[in-house]
């Protein structure tokens, strides 16, 4: 995955979940480049760098998306196909297919062992080793040769791997901690799966939560690619760290609860990161549709403000068109790099604006509304969450400033009225709801999201079946917070955000919004 880079002091990614293993028959070895490539190509018909790649399907050779028909649809995540409507797939694991002797198919078809140009041929042309047709049913995948090779790669690996951290009695799930935030999480998961497990497991298996301890001599993606934990649950992930990604691809591990740490991460990329909050970008498309809504002055104009990269600028640009109305003067849009932050210009150049979403860290956040000050200027001042701070309260405090955030958990959500469940669990395992309530609601979130994905996975359980099984939620009610959709090509289950908006003179919440979404 390779994401735009955004604004990181305005958006900063917060710390990463890894992974302590258990002994497992799995192969360890992490995929090699052309075998990730490779499986990319088996499980979802993705070519090389995100190749839209194509297939023909039946006599008419009509052509589809290879995605919409991957391999593995037919032969089955493990290689070993599964019978479907009358249709028995080969199994296509790389021992199968090169047999010396070859094989005789139900069908009564006879056929020699497959190499590595045999294998291409029936893949792009339809036909075996010994030169007869494949069944129509098979699609033919336009591949280039280098994608032919590697999935090759992949399938010679095919038989080999064994998803670690699951057996007929457990599932290990992970949960790395760095700090006191993530003990609060830990401990929400530990309970969460102490009542499942009283309960008799999933599938009659028992959850077991492994706790790391991270630290600068154990990073994240040393401590993932060491890991025999099955899936890691409740964390973020930093999408600037090529390490860290390449760690996940290459295990494979799925992360059920992540959030993106930049505005500009398309996490439908990352096949194996499921986010249940919605990251600074959705907060801040929510920020607009909220000015909109809430504006009651027809007249009043809107601004957006940057003080960041390129990133950032650009995501101010979508914000001001999403502000432009017909009869309304046009959105002003004032954005530079925060090196070349004026706070002072800003408020000149500002000044018309009834209302301004400010996308900029805190500190250049704050030097604007003090400037702003200094012009007896009271705009209503719009920030996504991880461009608020005490510096921003405190400027805006005293003042005439109405201060509005953007948070993807609503703040009071203990007393929601799905709450009651969440609530009780705390109150069993003397769980205390305290200054760490948002974090206990994240895991409490994820939990309950990982949890449907395992019941949906069944008895057979694999990384790329809880994979499958999390692109089928569906407005999944996890009991707070928004309702969870997940797909193929939507990796953030709710897209929008809460807004909270603070009293002028004390800087104390007055008011939260209900959930507005976005897309």
């Amino acid at each position: 995955m390779r994401p735009r880079r955004g604004d990181r002091a305005y958006c900063a990614a917060l710390a990463l979940v890894a992974t302590a293993g258990f002994a497992s028959a799995s192969d360890a070895r992490a995929l090699t480049d052309a075998e990730l490539r490779g499986r990319a190509l088996y499980v979802e018909g993705r070519g090389a760098h995100g190749r839209d790649v194509v297939a023909l399907l039946g006599e008419a050779r009509t052509e589809v998306p290879a995605r919409s028909l991957p391999c593995a649809n037919c032969h089955g995540f493990d290689g070993r196909g599964k019978p479907e409507g009358g249709v028995i797939p080969s199994d296509v694991t790389w021992e199968a297919l090169t047999k010396p002797y070859g094989a005789r198919l139900p069908s009564g078809r006879e056929r020699g062992p497959y190499d590595e140009r045999a294998l291409r041929r029936a893949v792009t042309q339809g036909l075996d080793p010994a030169g007869n047709k494949l069944s129509v049913v098979m699609p033919l995948y336009q591949l280039a040769q280098d994608e032919a090779a590697d999935l090759d790669a992949y399938l010679k690996r095919l038989a080999t791997l064994r998803d670690p951290g699951v057996d007929d009695a457990r599932v290990r799930i992970a949960i790395a901690v760095r700090g006191v935030e993530d003990e609060a999480r830990a401990a929400l998961l530990a309970a969460v799966f102490a009542d499942v497990n009283a309960e008799g497991g999933v599938h009659g298996r028992k959850l077991e939560l492994l706790t790391l301890r991270i630290s600068a001599e154990k990073p994240f993606a040393t401590a993932l690619a060491e890991s025999d934990a099955f899936a890691l649950a409740s964390t973020t992930v930093d999408p600037l760290d090529a390490e860290l990604q390449r760690a996940i691809e290459a295990t494979g591990t799925p992360v059920v609860g992540a959030a993106p740490a930049d505005p500009t991460l398309d996490l439908a990329s990352t096949r194996y990161v499921f986010a249940t909050a919605p990251g600074c970008r959705a907060q801040a498309l929510a920020l607009a549709a909220h000015a909109l809504t809430s504006e009651k002055d027809e007249g009043a104009t809107f601004a957006v403000l940057v003080a960041g990269d390129a990133g950032a600028r650009d995501l101010g640009a979508e914000l001001a068109r999403r502000l432009a109305r017909p009869g309304r003067s046009a959105p002003t849009l004032s954005a530079t790099a925060a090196s070349a932050f004026d706070a002072a210009a800003a408020a000149k150049e500002l000044a018309p604006a009834r209302a301004v979403i400010v996308l900029a860290p805190p500190k250049l956040a704050a030097a604007w509304i003090g400037a702003a000050k200094e012009l007896r200027l009271a705009p209503r001042v719009l920030v996504p969450g991880p461009g608020f701070g005490p510096e921003l309260r405190a400027a805006a405090r005293g003042f005439a400033v109405t201060l509005e955030v953007a948070l993807p958990r609503a703040p009071d959500a203990k007393d929601a009225p799905g709450a009651r469940a969440f609530v009780e669990l705390a109150a069993r395992h003397s769980i205390a709801l305290d200054a760490h309530v948002p974090d206990q609601v994240s895991a409490w979130i994820a939990a309950r999201v990982l949890l449907e994905g395992l019941r949906r996975a069944g008895r057979d359980l694999g990384r790329e079946k809880l994979v499958q099984s999390l692109e089928g939620l569906y407005e999944f009610d996890a009991g707070l917070g928004p309702r969870i959709t997940f797909g193929p090509l939507r990796r953030t289950g709710a897209q929008g955000a809460y807004v909270l908006r603070l009293d002028p003179a004390t800087g104390a919440p007055v008011a939260t919004s209900a959930w507005i979404g976005v897309e």
